[in-house]
């Protein structure tokens, strides 16, 4: 059922409505809502057995129509707390849970909020807890994995926006190289849709995610860089 609630995209944004659809395959597809903004702010739907869920959403004029061509939304996902997007927007109008991991600090209370661990119910879609650690243990988030098609959603942790990594690859967020998301090293990985920037598939990825993991910490200084060089381009 889908409820009648104020459309965001009514309020004043500095960038156009189109989106960029990226990733498209049988299981779902990834949307950038602002192609030209600088976060680069990714979103994704997913689909198994005509049932959709949405992970870290944000609206665009017509992205409501392409998740509907999948099937029946069954529930919003969050992947990190500080932040919800438009995530209860969309759980409201589509009268469904907003699904919240059981580790993240701050997150949405009440209304269609529901804490769950493990799994998100009556999907495939299993929750990795891949948060901060001693000084950062404050900044919490959880990954999405679904092991059959090798898929794994990030929200901040990984990303390919240009203050992550140079040339659309895969890198740690500037911040969490501190503590780089180790929990997710060793997954067989071949279709990655981050939190921020566009996806990437292939038999590459795992050992790119690999990579951007393991030397997050050692190349701390080189990527500052980099996101700092980012920056001064926007």
């Amino acid at each position: 059922m889908m409820n009648q609630t104020q459309d965001p995209g009514n309020v004043s944004h500095p960038y156009p409505m189109t989106a960029l659809i990226h990733g498209r395959f049988s299981g779902g597809f990834g949307w950038i809502a602002y192609p030209n903004e600088f976060m680069r702010r990714s979103s994704t739907a997913l689909v198994h057995d005509g049932r959709v869920w949405v992970i870290d959403p944000v609206y665009t004029t017509g992205i409501d129509a392409e998740i509907e061509a999948l099937g029946t939304i069954a529930g919003i996902i969050l992947t990190l707390g500080h932040h919800d997007r438009d995530a209860i927007w969309f759980a409201e109008r589509y009268g469904v849970p907003l699904y919240i991991p059981g580790n993240l600090i701050a997150a949405p209370k009440g209304g269609p909020a529901v804490r769950v661990a493990g799994q998100i119910p009556h999907s495939p879609l299993q929750l990795l807890p891949c948060g901060g650690r001693g000084a950062m243990a404050l900044f919490q988030e959880c990954a999405i994995w679904w092991p059959e098609h090798r898929l794994l959603i990030t929200g901040d942790t990984l990303g390919t926006a240009g203050y992550f990594a140079a040339a659309n690859a895969v890198g740690a967020h500037p911040f969490f190289r501190l503590s780089p998301p180790v929990s997710l090293l060793r997954l067989p990985v071949s279709r990655l849709y981050p939190g921020h920037g566009r996806s990437v598939i292939g038999d590459g990825v795992s050992e790119a995610v690999a990579t951007a993991i393991s030397t997050a910490r050692s190349n701390l200084v080189a990527g500052w860089v980099q996101a700092f060089r980012y920056i001064q381009g926007r």
